[in-house]
């Protein structure tokens, strides 16, 4: 399986639990096209499409800017194109559970990191 998967790329589809996080820069080597983790027309030098040559600068340009809304904006047209053409399709997020004391403040869970309560650690504080 791992053979197919990374080097003679013969399969038409799979099923990988590709792990997520909160900022899209953790998803380069998945959404760029020159990306090892990339599935979909693995191993390219350049874009096979016209849709993937648009993630690919989405993805640099958000990769360039300390801007929230820059990087937000960037990020949902990556999303809107991949609901477009569906190189993938996103089934589940696993159902996780966080427990934290009731005097942390800006406790914000997240199913989309291993970090689930403590992903904004820098932003948490105590209400006393």
């Amino acid at each position: 399986m791992i053979d197919r998967l990374d080097n003679t790329f013969k399969y038409e589809s799979v099923l990988l639990s590709e792990g997520g996080s909160p900022d899209p820069a953790f998803s380069m080597n998945i959404l760029k096209s020159s990306g090892f983790s990339h599935s979909w027309f693995p191993r390219q030098k350049t874009p096979s499409t016209a849709w993937e040559a648009r993630i690919d600068h989405l993805m640099d340009a958000e990769l360039k800017t300390l801007d929230f809304a820059e990087r937000k904006k960037d990020y949902d047209e990556v999303q809107q194109i991949l609901a477009e053409q569906q190189p993938e399709i996103y089934t589940v997020v696993p159902l996780y559970y966080a427990a934290t004391r009731t005097d942390i403040g800006n406790i914000r869970v997240t199913a989309m990191d291993y970090y689930h309560a403590t992903w904004n650690a820098e932003e948490l504080y105590f209400k006393k």
